[in-house]
């Protein structure tokens, strides 16, 4: 990518994400279009309409991402600079996540009531809802890109080459961020971001003044993020902070440093590539449970229906 300026904190948090929101908004309401006059023309309402409409959907969406993503910063990332940005994203993405489901839960009836109604009963109030519940969703999709884009420009100030971060995606990624939260930078370079808010420039230093705040910090973070991204990831991201603690342990600072973008970087690759194996086979195994009972429950059926 293109050199870039240095954007804000609220660029991070809010201006990006919500020009995403909006961009891949009307893209959708496009695709609609596009759609329906094909799905008129060559289609009859079968499979292949739907599987075009899927395709397209995603095709904008794509589009509507490398739009943002080429927007943002291509300076590599000081360590407070990381912080300061991934724990207000975090935080607010999962925040925003919690109250909005709240009051989703608070409305159910009611949103549903409307729902079945909008075809015959819509409201333009209501309407105007769901677009707004539209683009708020899609902005916290564009805050997840944008803190995903965060942590790859972070992984390539530690000297790790692109191929080996995206090979680490989606499940070993951790292990080569997580070292650029923990660590300490080698080299003292210029802060990339200039934090404006003072209480919020104060608690970051706090958070970096020693390991055991950064740390406490760290677990608190992962476990709030836990009711956006899935519990699940809790025990993923905490599971590849135990084993880069391991590898800390092993090589001390100096020479984690060293291997940090060559032996550790691979072994990210290969993690990755097992727990892939390991999701695909208990996915897997599942399903065939599953299928299973739901087998042995129609032989059982039949054999209580008596045979004249």
């Amino acid at each position: 990518m293109a050199e870039k300026k240095s954007i804000t904190l609220l660029d991070w948090l809010l201006w990006k994400p919500i020009k995403f929101s909006v961009i891949t908004f009307l893209m959708m309401i496009g695709v609609g279009f596009i759609y329906a006059v094909i799905s008129s023309l060559i289609f009859n309402g079968g499979t292949e309409s739907k599987s075009l409409l899927t395709i397209l959907l995603a095709v904008a969406f794509a589009v509507s991402a490398y739009l943002m993503l080429r927007k943002m910063p291509s300076d590599n990332l000081d360590r407070k600079s990381f912080v300061a940005i991934n724990n207000a994203q975090i935080f607010f993405t999962s925040a925003a996540f919690i109250i909005s489901t709240l009051i989703i839960v608070a409305n159910a009836n009611t949103i549903m009531l409307k729902l079945l109604l909008m075809p015959t009963h819509s409201s333009a109030s209501f309407i105007a809802i769901i677009v707004v519940a539209a683009l708020f969703y899609l902005y916290l999709c564009g805050l997840f890109i944008a803190n995903l884009y965060l942590k790859f420009r972070r992984c390539r100030t530690l000297g790790i080459s692109p191929w080996k971060i995206l090979c680490s995606m989606p499940l070993g990624f951790g292990l080569l961020w997580i070292p650029g939260y923990i660590l300490p930078d080698v080299k003292k370079g210029k802060q990339t971001l200039q934090l404006k808010t003072k209480w919020y420039n104060k608690f970051t230093d706090w958070v970096l003044s020693n390991t055991v705040n950064t740390i406490i910090v760290f677990i608190a973070l992962v476990t709030f993020s836990g009711f956006f991204f899935g519990f699940n990831s809790i025990l993923l991201t905490l599971f590849l902070a135990v084993i880069f603690a391991i590898w800390l342990n092993i090589y001390g600072k100096d020479g984690f440093g060293k291997i940090l973008p060559h032996k550790y970087a691979s072994f990210a690759i290969i993690l990755n590539i097992i727990l892939i194996i390991c999701l695909i086979g208990l996915i897997v195994y599942l399903s065939a449970s599953e299928i299973t009972n739901i087998t042995m429950n129609i032989n059982e059926v039949s054999a209580a229906i008596p045979n004249n």
